[in-house]
Formats: structure tokens, sequence, C-alpha cells
């Protein structure tokens, strides 16, 4: 897809929302909200060889790439590169902390940048947006994970869970995801509300729970159950689950997870 024809600098609050409606990020979120985030969003402007982001420095914004290239580089590695449409700071804003990595322009860039708080309020108020991110941020693992060969870059599980001979009480269903999931900084009304709601199944072996290409209908752990209407209700339980993801995928990259442009 060619780089979207831009001024420099020049683009009004209608121009950003018609650019942003042709990401892929995008594709799926009504009008209303991309006009909300096209109003949240600046102008910003990069030359070649400078460093949108440094790793040990928090990311304040995330920036939608409008022309230009970059690349991510994680420990002195480069494993990524990203070109017009692409999103680039969301994995250091999620993951917080010092952890991040530096990215370079590889070319002069434009991109519109949106605040890292601000982004997090229009995530609380329109979570059909939330549930995009943990989308994409979720399909950016598989896609790190299919370049670590046949483990994944699973390790080995250092604290087995014990499981009791009888079905789980509400009570060893809440132990379970809270030490399965990085939810520690969830409220316990929301931890309590996800165990009402998943359900114990047994599967014999040699189940296909699905295929390549099929569209997953449920969550599975040792439990299955809904998760996204209880992270509608608990903001601090979905930003906790990308929080997580965003740092699995720090993980990844350095594992040698690389992905190739898109």
């Amino acid at each position: 897809m060619p780089e979207p024809a831009t001024e420099t600098g020049q683009m009004d609050r209608f121009q950003r929302f018609l650019f942003l409606r042709t990401m892929p990020a995008f594709a799926e979120i009504p009008p209303e909200v991309a006009q909300v985030v096209a109003a949240n969003t600046r102008p910003r402007t990069f030359s070649k060889g400078e460093f949108l982001y440094r790793s040990g420095s928090p990311a304040v914004e995330v920036q939608y790439i409008v022309r230009g290239e970059c690349e991510i580089i994680r420990n002195g590695k480069p494993v990524r590169r990203l070109r017009p449409r692409g999103v680039v700071g969301g994995i250091s804003a999620l993951a917080e902390g010092d952890q991040g990595y530096d990215c370079v322009a590889l070319r002069d860039m434009q991109t519109l940048a949106i605040k890292v708080e601000d982004s997090q309020e229009i995530f609380e108020e329109h979570f059909v947006l939330l549930k995009r991110v943990l989308r994409g941020t979720s399909r950016e693992v598989l896609e790190a994970r299919r370049k670590l060969g046949a483990r994944a870059g699973f390790g080995p599980v250092a604290e087995p869970f014990a499981f009791p001979e009888r079905p789980f009480d509400l009570v060893e269903r809440m132990a379970f995801l809270r030490k399965t999931f990085s939810f520690g900084e969830s409220e316990i009304d929301a931890i309590a509300d996800l165990a009402r709601d998943v359900q114990e199944v047994h599967l014999p072996k040699g189940e296909v729970l699905w295929n390549v290409g099929d569209r997953s209908t449920y969550f599975l752990l040792p439990l299955r159950g809904v998760l996204l209407e209880v992270l509608e209700d608990h903001f601090t339980m979905a930003t906790s689950l990308l929080k997580a993801i965003a740092t699995g995928i720090l993980g990844l990259y350095d594992q040698g997870g690389t992905l190739a442009p898109p």
C-alpha cells in the first residue's frame, strides 16, 4: 500500500480522522470513536536517524505512522520494521516501567501522536477500541511465537497448580485465575466475577480444540469461560491483561521472535 499523500505537519482534524480510518487498527472501530482519537492526536515529524523512543525512558506517546519507516531495536538487536499505517510505542507504553525499546527513523517520518494518558481514557470510555487493541497485541504474540520454533518460547511451569480431585469451588477458581494471569493489580471483585463466569470442562487426550484459521469463541486455561464481558466491566483487569501481553511480547523479542515488516 503506498504512503498517504500528506503535507508534513498540515493535517487538520478531519484529515487525521480520514487517515486513521485507513489503518487496520481502526478497521472495525465506529467512526465516532475514531473521531475521538483523531481529536486527541497531534502531527509529529522525525528526521532520518532520529529516535522516536529510547529504552529506559517511559513511552509517553503512542504514534500512528503516516509516512516513512522506523526500526524497533531491543537490547541492541533489530526486531521489527514499521511502515505507514503501523503503530509504534504501544507495546512500550503498555508494558510500563523501564521496559521498552529503541526506535529509530530509517527515513524521514511523519506520525500522529497521542498521549498515553489520553489513549487510556479513551479505552475506558470506549471498550470497542480496547478490545481491538487486545486483539492486535494478541496477534503480535502469536506471530512472534511462530518465529521461535516448536516450543514457541514457552518455558517450564515454575510452580504447578495443585488440582483437587473434584470440581473447583469459587475460591479455588479465583486463586487459580489470580495465579495464572498477571491480574495481581486487579480488584478482587473483578477476579470473583471472572471466576463465576468460567466453567470447568474435561477434554480427552487427542481432542482438537481448534484448527489454524478457526475463530476462537472461548478462552481456555484448564477452565473455559467468557472473558470480554468481565474486562469491559473491570477496566483495571483489562489493562493488567494488556500489560502482561505487552511485557510478554518484549520477552519474545529477547528470545528472537522477530517480526517481518508488515
